[in-house]
């Protein structure tokens, strides 16, 4: 009977226990906002939705220790908000609905969210303006803006059952940390709540690169950028060091030449004849040496000859006054007197017996062996320095310089011994760090399309993911890279046929690779765009990145850790296994599309401002209500709406009714469906009035019965 009648009558588990054990054993979770007769009748008649069986369901559905959401915002001294007193609004972990008239501050509850929250940022630079306009600091009424120089926004976040509380001033964000405020960062990665738009969905569908973050969200893309920039940072650094280190190469490489001229010319000096004539030089040297220094001793033993026998001279003529002296005084003075002039004369006779060889003391000198030996080894030299000069040395003194030169030269070269070995380790470290770099290029492809073929086998839109394929995002990247912006050298970048269409370049083969491997195919493009030989480009281009190669080799690191954009791709389904461009689609279709995407993404809080703008009713009920109904069991959902079917097919947990009066926004009820205030606002703002709905009931469906 009961199938038959095909009633939503609810099935709870009975009471009734035969034993003490058995007591409290079975019971049935109802759900409620307040515990009363009302919220029990409206948690039977929402069956499934209402209540759960104990032998049904496990755990405690009350259980948020593994739900992030939103718990609260509260907004003072804002234009038109929390002037009188806060405006502070709840939200519930699992579905709000926001309603209210049109005027009533709705959507700028979800814009103060926003600001909160920054995520300025994932709106489209299409919508960008309007949240700018918003949160302005308004001078008078007439200006734009709701914010105040007062304003404060306050936000509680419950995350793995803690509590994180926030306050935005002064266009400052804090958090509150043990009592003290400090500032707030990295909200985003630590809160990835999502909030859209009607606007933002549509333009969804217009970029559909828009959804890539989207789809990056889905997987550790946060970690794997962080993975990606510190091997951008390894790579950089093992360049800097290689960079550093091909100096060296190319000191040790010159040293070496010059090494080997050095060498080259001492060899000169080493040859058999060479070195005869050398050694004999020495010899000789040595040997004048020695002469000259006899000579040098000879002569002044003659000089002071020649002056000894002047002076004797001088004083043997000079006769001295003795007449005084006693007779046995002068006789002894004349006896040492005769002896003394006997040794005068003696001394003047042989003085002037050798006068004569004194005087030719140069003549017997220059007539020495060593002489004539020094003027012929000066002949032989000559001959070896006209051969010297033949091989480039100037200079036959220059001998020992060479040799001080290569010992010099081979001292240096031992600081280099290692310089090629380290080389060739840098280079297999580049290696190593461009594989890891593939590899996580790799990564992010397999990452997003897992993602995005997960997304496929549900929904009525298909995604498409082309590696590498977004080209007018990729010439933009590589123009900037090369330092050539406009259309110069389209040809070698992005080349456009007669019709516009992309033809060729180095942006089109990256999107369409030839064999097939988008990978392979990108590492071949570094590697021709780095090489100086390469013939595959216009001259013009190659000589353009040459020359920037050649004053800045950064360049080249920029283009090894170039990542190309992917590029998403949309079609919405229209029959079994039939699809059409979204561009194609009305835009309630690609609304309906995109939104039903969303709600697969996560399971991180996701608030829609207004999703119904261009979806009629069936699709909010065959797409949106069955979507939120699905995903509201796992994550947290706010809703702004004028629709009534997103309200209560939803059985919103919370419902907030905004007003404006008294010139402030204003949150006049708030509550569960159970409560009549938000049951008659429903029907006031959503059904205009409780008799026009029964009204329209009893004509579509009570009367025709």
């Amino acid at each position: 009977i009961y199938k038959d009648s095909k009633r939503k009558i609810s099935y709870v588990a009975g009471s009734d226990s035969h034993c003490i054990d058995a007591i409290g054993s079975r019971y049935t979770w109802v759900k409620m906002g307040k515990p009363s007769i009302e919220a029990m009748r409206l948690a039977l008649f929402d069956n499934i939705d209402g209540v759960l069986r104990s032998d049904f369901y496990e755990g405690n559905p009350n259980d948020l220790k593994n739900r992030m959401f939103l718990k609260y915002i509260e907004i003072k001294q804002a234009k038109y908000a929390g002037r009188r007193a806060p405006l502070h609004i709840d939200f519930s972990p699992w579905m709000t609905s926001i309603i209210g008239g049109r005027g009533t501050g709705k959507s700028s509850i979800i814009q103060f969210v926003r600001l909160i929250l920054d995520k300025k940022e994932e709106l489209p630079k299409a919508l960008q303006k309007e949240f700018d306009d918003f949160v302005n600091i308004s001078k008078n009424r007439t200006e734009l803006g709701m914010l105040t120089d007062s304003t404060e926004i306050r936000a509680c976040i419950v995350k793995d059952g803690l509590e994180y509380n926030f306050i935005w001033k002064n266009n400052e964000l804090y958090e509150m940390i043990g009592g003290e405020l400090e500032k707030a960062t990295g909200l985003s990665e630590r809160f990835p709540i999502r909030i859209f738009n009607q606007k933002q969905l549509f333009e969804m569908t217009k970029d559909a690169q828009l959804l890539l973050q989207y789809i990056d969200s889905q997987w550790d893309s946060i970690g794997w950028r962080k993975s990606l920039d510190s091997t951008k940072n390894k790579y950089v650094d093992c360049m800097i060091r290689i960079n550093n280190n091909n100096i060296k190469v190319n000191e040790k490489k010159r040293k070496e030449i010059a090494l080997r001229e050095i060498e080259n010319k001492i060899k000169v000096f080493e040859t058999e004849a060479t070195k005869k004539v050398l050694d004999s030089q020495k010899e000789i040297l040595i040997a004048e040496q020695q002469a000259k220094s006899v000579y040098r001793k000879y002569e002044d033993v003659i000089d002071k000859s020649i002056q000894l026998y002047k002076s004797v001279l001088e004083l043997s003529e000079n006769s001295l006054n003795i007449d005084k002296l006693d007779k046995e005084s002068k006789k002894e003075i004349d006896q040492w007197e005769s002896e003394i002039n006997t040794f005068i004369l003696n001394y003047k006779d042989a003085y002037e017996k050798n006068q004569v060889s004194f005087c030719q003391l140069d003549v017997w000198f220059s007539k020495l062996k060593v002489f004539k030996n020094k003027e012929e080894n000066q002949i032989e030299m000559n001959n070896i320095i006209n051969e010297l000069k033949e091989q480039g040395v100037d200079d036959i003194d220059i001998y020992p310089v060479l040799l001080k030169q290569k010992d010099d030269l081979l001292k240096e070269l031992e600081e280099y011994i290692r310089v090629e070995q380290i080389d060739e380790e840098l280079k297999q470290e580049r290696m190593t760090i461009l594989e890891e770099y593939y590899t996580l290029i790799q990564q992010r492809y397999e990452n997003r399309e897992r993602t995005v073929s997960s997304w496929n086998e549900a929904g009525n839109l298909r995604i498409t993911l082309l590696p590498m394929g977004n080209m007018e995002k990729n010439e933009e990247v590589f123009r900037n890279i090369i330092n050539k912006q406009g259309t110069t050298f389209s040809s070698d970048i992005l080349e456009r046929n007669k019709e516009e269409e992309y033809s060729g370049g180095i942006v089109f083969r990256l999107a369409n690779p030839e064999n097939g491997n988008y990978l392979e195919n990108y590492k071949a493009m570094c590697e021709e765009l780095t090489n100086r030989n390469s013939s595959t480009y216009g001259k013009k281009f190659r000589a353009h990145l040459n020359n920037l190669f050649e004053n800045d080799y950064s360049v080249e690191n920029e283009i090894y850790m170039w990542l190309p954009e992917d590029l998403v791709r949309l079609e919405l389904k229209t029959g079994r296994n039939k699809y059409i461009s979204i561009d194609a689609g009305s835009a309630g279709q690609r609304t309906s599309a995109i939104l039903t995407l969303l709600l697969q993404m996560s399971k991180e809080p996701i608030i829609i401002d207004q999703p119904e703008d261009d979806l009629d009713t069936k699709n909010i009920t065959d797409f949106i209500v069955k979507g939120i109904n699905e995903k509201k069991q796992s994550q947290q959902i706010i809703v702004v709406t004028h629709n009534p079917n997103i309200v209560v097919n939803t059985n919103s947990e919370q419902v907030i009714h905004m007003e404006f009066a008294g010139g402030e926004i204003n949150a006049s009820h708030s509550g569960a469906l159970q409560d009549f205030e938000i049951r008659d606002a429903i029907c006031d703002v959503m059904e205009g009035g409780r008799e026009a709905l029964e009204s329209r009931y009893y004509r579509i469906t009570k009367a025709l019965e």
